[in-house]
């Protein structure tokens, strides 16, 4: 199944960029995003983003009130909404009856939000309790260093929740403001996928078409910079504290490779899956090397221009360098030793197996379109890139993008030891 065969692409008068794709499914899919995220935030508006998505799909608008949202959402199975770095967006995954019902409630909520006051003061409380709990986990904040360390403080390190003072003082005005900003339909993508009512072409532009046009700042994902130092700094762990034998340590190490679909991304994607991907991956010696940590995990971010690499492992809090110096030396070995042909054919076997798990029903539609606008890819012609790729590919990706021990990387660790 080609999705270019089989997708709907079109925009409506008002600008609303639509993409319809049916499936072998019973249910409908229904996404609106619109592009305008925490990113298109200004100087004192850190939050507003996360501020007004909670009070669009909850708060009402000209034609709903809270009451009649609450009505019509809890006969859905699944409906959320999200804020991102350069978009926010609410989806419903529901009965085909109800797509006139959550279209309309979609673009009634985005478009011609009320904004109650009595709303906007019980989610200022839902989103500071929210905040405070999160922060409260030093796992959480630990990760937010890491990120602005290893994005040198790009909008890929952006914490959407913001500022706790800045949820305490918005006003009606600022949500507003934000809002009127980029909440438009020439600023944003509806995807309709799954089972599709008959007349989802009408139901569309009777729910979405009759909104004006309006302000837009949309944005793009910069490409995440290559680091140019060594960056090395530990952080205190005390939940990491199990005792003097039972301490543990974390150890995050990052660096930037290539984005996906540039040149070397496709190599990526197997180079780090045999290197940490799974119980037998190669960082996968430090728990065969007694028993050093249970596991180590090697992770690649293609998508969004971010291009990183990660490694996580969790080990002795005495044994960190002996840990460390194991990963560089499988890092050494990748540069230096072409991948055996058996070892490059499971992993690619384990990369289709991963992405038939992660994509089924409507979200595996709802990637490939992703595919398709983002890298021009069909599902397909993606798979056929990777199971190209060759031992010497890899070595390649391995001497271009593999740090040794002196090279340029991020190195954070969770340090039970410290204050």
């Amino acid at each position: 199944m080609d999705i270019r065969e089989i997708a709907q692409q079109y925009t409506l008068p008002n600008g609303l960029q639509v993409a319809l794709v049916p499936g072998p499914t019973e249910t409908a899919l229904i996404r609106l995003t619109i592009c305008h995220g925490s990113a298109n935030e200004r100087q004192g508006e850190e939050g507003i983003a996360h501020f007004v998505e909670h009070v669009l799909i909850t708060g009402g608008s000209e034609k709903h009130s809270p009451k009649a949202i609450e009505g019509i959402t809890s006969g859905w199975d699944m409906w959320n909404a999200s804020t991102g770095e350069i978009s926010t967006a609410t989806w419903a995954d529901t009965l085909p009856e109800d797509t006139l019902d959550a279209l309309q409630l979609f673009a009634s909520c985005a478009y011609a939000p009320s904004m109650p006051l009595e709303i906007i003061e019980r989610e200022r409380r839902s989103i500071l309790n929210e905040m405070y709990e999160k922060r409260g986990v030093l796992t959480f904040s630990h990760n937010l260093l890491f990120h602005r360390a290893l994005f040198s403080d790009t909008i890929h390190a952006r914490d959407c929740f913001g500022m706790t003072d800045v949820i305490e003082t918005a006003t009606r005005e600022d949500l507003l403001r934000f809002h009127t900003r980029g909440f438009s339909p020439n600023n944003s993508r509806l995807t309709v996928i799954g089972m599709l009512p008959q007349d989802i072409g009408s139901i569309i532009e009777q729910t979405c078409g009759g909104f004006a046009q309006g302000a837009a700042e949309p944005l793009e994902y910069p490409r995440a910079p290559r680091l140019t130092q060594q960056l090395r700094f530990n952080v205190a762990a005390p939940d990491l504290t199990n005792g003097e034998e039972g301490a543990r340590a974390g150890i995050y190490l990052g660096f930037i490779a290539a984005p996906a679909p540039e040149p070397g991304s496709a190599a990526l994607t197997l180079l780090t899956e045999i290197l940490g991907g799974h119980m037998y991956s190669r960082l996968g010696s430090l728990r065969h090397s007694g028993g050093l940590t249970y596991g180590a995990q090697a992770s690649y971010s293609g998508l969004e221009n971010q291009g990183a690499i990660v490694v996580k492992a969790m080990v002795p809090a005495a044994e960190t360098e002996r840990a460390l110096k194991g990963v560089f030396d499988e890092f050494e070995r990748l540069r230096e030793e072409e991948i055996p042909a058996q070892e490059l054919a499971l992993a690619k076997r384990r990369f289709r197996i991963g992405i038939a798990r992660q994509h089924q029903g409507n979200s595996a539609l709802s990637y490939e379109l992703s595919i398709l606008n983002d890298f021009g890819l069909t599902h397909a012609e993606l798979m056929e890139q990777v199971y190209a790729q060759t031992p010497q590919d890899l070595q390649k990706a391995a001497r271009e993008f593999l740090p040794g021990r002196d090279g340029n990387y991020v190195l954070m660790i969770r340090d039970p030891s410290l204050d």
